[in-house]
């Protein structure tokens, strides 16, 4: 996944906002700000918006993903 299609225009995004990071993720607003905060998602500030790149936060994801020996 390196770019995200938005439905409505059909234009590919690079830089996702929070909640559509969150979306993609499969996770909700609020921990997807907590871990913007915690500085545990990578992130481009233009001035005071902060954006995702689409393909920091595949990266991200892969390198977070376990194979399922911490679930019971």
């Amino acid at each position: 996944m390196n770019k995200s299609t938005n439905e409505q225009s059909g234009v590919e995004k690079y830089l996702l906002r929070v909640p559509e990071a969150a979306h993609m993720a499969g996770i909700g607003r609020s921990t997807a700000y907590a871990l913007v905060a915690e500085g545990r998602w990578p992130v481009v500030r233009i001035g005071r918006a902060v954006r995702i790149p689409v393909g920091e936060l595949q990266k991200w994801i892969d390198e977070n993903t376990t194979k399922g020996e911490n679930y019971e």
